[in-house]
């Protein structure tokens, strides 16, 4: 269950806070005029009120003496985290290497304007987001979950990934490759990424196995295929795909195809894995197609029949 740390401490302000306020406008001027009239009482005695006494008749109840202590120390907590500044840690690695695993940040909760706490509404506006900025945001599909990206789009552009490669209003956002680690897959490669003018330092991870069940196609590929009248067909799952049948797939899949094929960093692997526009019918659709390397079949014999399974 996910708890709302906002919410908890603002009413822990609010039920402290109110037991305070009726404890001293309530409660203590009570407790003052019996402390009044016990001395009173004793002075016509001739006598003092001990010490003890007065303590005992000025005590406050356990539950607003609670209250008294721990209200000044919420509310402080609360102004800060509210207002000025919330902590954060890091749960991923999707900010790699900027943010590591486990990083405690705190969030400047005035940057782009004062809101009220757990509504979240805006009442004063001091800025707006800039492109590469990193910020904190209630995820839409769960707003108990908080996500920490980077920011890449403001309103009114227009975000394109094409064969992987980023595109704002149409411009390629310059990558440049600083570090791969290791040598063999999974690899690591970090790069500086430009952003229309602001830079940043981002990380991919290529050839991890994805977590979790994902399928049968992202397990098997395209199965090798299936042999029908000396030709290689594709299937998926075990099953024949019809040649006008367009299969979409999800990040996760796509990733495990490249897997499968051997698609490595600067087209050393196996096949080169590009995207092209496919016509099914009325249709189009952004295809990912994978070629053989033109280095692993340098010099081999072309196949004219495209019979390659008999090689005739």
């Amino acid at each position: 269950m996910d708890i709302d740390f906002s919410l908890v401490l603002t009413l822990a302000v609010l039920i402290t806070g109110l037991l305070w306020g009726f404890d001293a406008s309530a409660l203590k001027p009570i407790r003052l005029r019996r402390l009044q009239a016990a001395r009173a009482a004793a002075t016509q005695q001739g006598a003092s009120l001990p010490a003890e006494t007065e303590q005992k008749l000025v005590r406050e109840p356990w539950l607003f003496e609670t209250a008294h202590s721990f209200f000044p120390v919420l509310a402080v907590v609360w102004v800060l985290r509210s207002f000025l500044a919330e902590p954060f840690t890091i749960p991923s690695g999707s900010m790699l290497p900027s943010l590591q695993i486990g990083d405690y940040v705190l969030v400047n909760k005035f940057a782009y304007g004062v809101r009220l706490p757990v509504l979240g509404t805006l009442v004063l506006p001091v800025s707006l987001p800039a492109r590469g900025d990193v910020m904190v945001f209630k995820f839409p599909a769960n707003p108990s979950v908080n996500y920490i990206k980077r920011v890449i789009g403001l309103p009114g552009d227009h975000i394109e990934s094409r064969h992987e490669v980023l595109f704002i209003n149409g411009i390629e956002a310059k990558r440049e490759l600083l570090s791969q680690e290791p040598a063999i897959e999974p690899w690591q490669q970090v790069w500086r990424e430009d952003l229309l003018g602001v830079k940043h330092i981002t990380r991919e991870e290529i050839g991890r196995e994805p977590a979790g069940d994902i399928g049968p196609l992202a397990r098997r590929g395209y199965d090798r295929g299936r042999e029908i009248t000396g030709r290689l067909v594709p299937t998926v799952g075990g099953q024949v795909l019809p040649p006008d049948r367009v299969v979409d797939v999800t990040a996760e899949v796509e990733c495990a195809l490249d897997e499968l094929e051997e698609v490595w960093p600067q087209a050393t692997g196996e096949y080169v894995k590009r995207h092209m526009d496919v016509q099914v019918g009325e249709q189009t659709f952004c295809c990912i197609v994978y070629e053989i390397s033109a280095e692993r079949i340098a010099g081999c014999k072309v196949i004219a029949s495209g019979d390659w399974i008999h090689g005739q």
